[in-house]
């Protein structure tokens, strides 16, 4: 049975595959944009007390500082860090203002050994955090939202790399320094200098490093085994930088986004092809549409042909920066199916609802599937493919399972939602809510099976979680939180989702704020995003200590490792928190 909704529009929108929205202010384009009005009063009485145009100190990442708030932290002008070669570390430096402050800027010196071993100032970079506007998580983070209904406030977020900035008075800004250990670092004691600078100091601020770099060798992000799957949404660059889909500048506004996403271990590329794929309610929030990749074309005969050539673009793009282990082609399976397709019998471009079980339906997810089967064959690209489903619930993915195996078997299933042991078989990836249990013994079962299973943290937990507001801690302690359980890797259901000013305000309409992303327009990162791959790299570097010190059988080694890992459960959270968890067990790893 086919449903009788039938849209026409011009031949245009298939070409365009998007209307375009008006241009977007300068203020959203560059970085030089206002952050929005921080709608908490300032205490001035205890500002008063703060009478230098410039504070520094190195402070707790896990801490999100309050835009117009005293800081109330101990004068900490030195930071040590352990780390290995070819690791990313970081650590938050904190100024603020009591009087003003303009041309401020940072300055990183060589580190050098005791003999004379040097790690260049290039390998660093130091980013002004700017300030989001966010709710918070109230009763449920995946409940409707209304700005009255939610406390929203100013959380320090966005990376910014500009050369220098401005503090006005009675405010603080914090600053993210990342320091990239080359691969063929020697190992030791490493000695360097952070200056900061301003027009009204008299001298300069100087805080002082120890980066302490082990033997050991972590590889490059594109060799890591964990399997980060975030979400990507290319309409959002194009919607938000004015720009039509899949042109060359659309292309070249994706470039610093995605790369960034490849530095981070994204192993999977996101690819549509249905519409509604991410999820009808998920995409009534955004402005931007999961819209297949696939353009359909209803011959005259009402016989299907395919049009595979946004695909194709989207996925030598990604495969050019390194995304090349996984092509995700996202599919709904919801009742209903909103068909769009070029319709050569009325020269027209038509949006079809029909059943998801009827036959013309059937009809043409078959000839669908066997024509992107050999196109992909065509491609290479087979192998790598999976067919992905999220949150079908138990009978409709069963269904899905049946049906897909019916017309072409060749392909493996990736299922993200609740844990279902009698389909768990047919599933080669499975994403798991992070509160799911999973047995140790189904663990077991899909290991042997090499069929990986990885976690996800929904929208319904307010801790752990990776929404803005979020401490940042608990996004490193994603990575701990797989090593210790058994998962493979973790999937976040968007990356860059935008809303209509990302820059300033990470809220949404039907999320907490920042569910949808967390990465920024122009590729700037997010300290959330930071402290994610963070944890990422502890995963690897426990997977590597794991199998070193098995072979060389230091037992005892093994244990410390393995009482670090324990202290990983949910329920250990009630007490502890993650950033604390974190630090605690990185001491352990950082020494062995």
């Amino acid at each position: 049975m086919v449903i009788s909704r039938i849209k026409i529009f011009p031949v245009a929108c298939l070409i365009i595959g998007l209307t375009i929205p008006a241009a977007a202010t300068s203020a959203q384009l560059g970085r030089d944009y206002n952050e929005l009005n921080n709608p908490k009063k300032i205490n001035k009485k205890a500002w008063s007390k703060t009478g230098k145009p410039l504070y520094a100190s190195f402070a707790s990442k896990d801490i999100h500082f309050p835009k117009n708030e005293v800081p109330t932290i101990p004068d900490v002008n030195f930071w040590g860090e352990t780390g290995w070669r070819g690791e990313r570390i970081s650590a938050l430096l904190l100024l603020w203002s009591g009087t003003g402050a303009s041309e401020v800027a940072l300055h990183v010196s060589d580190f050098e050994t005791s003999s004379g071993q040097k790690i260049s100032a290039a390998r660093c970079t130091m980013g002004f955090l700017r300030y989001v506007m966010v709710d918070e998580f109230g009763t449920d983070g995946c409940a409707p939202r209304r700005s009255n209904q939610y406390d929203s406030s100013l959380v320090a977020d966005v990376i910014d790399y500009k050369a220098a900035t401005s503090i006005a008075g009675r405010t603080v800004q914090p600053v993210w320094f990342t320091l990239n250990i080359p691969p063929e670092a020697a190992t030791g004691k490493y000695k360097g200098f952070i200056t900061v600078t301003a027009k009204e100091l008299t001298e300069p601020i100087t805080l002082t490093t120890n980066i302490f770099v082990r033997n050991h060798l972590l590889p490059p992000a594109s060799q890591w085994s964990f399997r980060l799957n975030m979400w990507q949404n290319p309409m959002a660059v194009a919607r938000y930088h004015n720009l039509a889909p899949w042109s060359k500048a659309h292309f070249d506004a994706m470039r610093p986004v995605m790369a960034l996403l490849a530095k981070s271990g994204q192993k999977s590329i996101t690819i549509p092809i249905t519409n509604n794929a991410i999820g009808e309610a998920v995409e009534k929030a955004l402005p931007d549409e999961f819209e297949s990749m696939i353009t359909a074309i209803r011959r005259v005969d009402n016989t299907w042909n395919l049009d595979f050539t946004k695909m194709d673009s989207w996925v030598d793009f990604m495969m050019s920066l390194g995304i090349n282990q996984e092509l995700c082609c996202y599919m709904s399976y919801s009742p209903t199916q909103t068909i769009s397709y070029f319709d050569q019998a009325s020269n027209s471009v038509k949006v079809q609802e029909m059943y998801a079980n009827s036959k013309e339906y059937n009809s043409y997810l078959q000839s669908m599937l066997e024509q992107l089967t050999a196109h992909l064959k065509s491609k290479g690209w087979l192998s790598k493919t999976t067919i992905c489903i999220k949150e079908a619930g138990r009978e409709r993915l069963r269904k899905f399972v049946t049906t897909l195996a019916k017309i072409d078997s060749s392909y493996a299933i990736s299922y993200t939602g609740n844990y279902f042991a009698d389909v768990e078989p047919n599933i080669s990836r499975y994403s798991v809510a992070q509160r799911q249990p999973v047995s140790e013994a189904q663990k077991d079962v899909r290991s042997e099976g090499g069929r990986l299973l990885c976690f996800y943290s929904p929208c319904s937990d307010a801790h752990p979680n990776t929404y803005a507001f979020s401490p940042s801690g608990e996004a490193a302690w994603v990575g701990w939180y797989a090593a210790a359980n058994g998962f493979g890797g973790y999937t976040r259901q968007a990356y860059n989702s935008w809303g209509n000013r990302p820059l300033q305000d990470a809220r949404s309409s039907s999320r907490a704020a920042g569910y949808y992303w967390v990465a920024y327009p122009g590729g700037c990162s997010s300290i959330r995003l930071e402290r994610l791959v963070e944890g990422i790299q502890d995963y690897e570097k426990i997977q590597i200590l794991k199998q070193y010190l098995s072979r060389a059988n230091k037992v005892v080694e093994r244990e410390q490792l393995q009482k670090a890992l324990n202290l990983f459960t949910l329920n250990n959270l009630k007490t502890l928190p993650a950033g604390k968890m974190v630090e605690e067990a990185k001491i352990t790893l950082n020494s062995l």
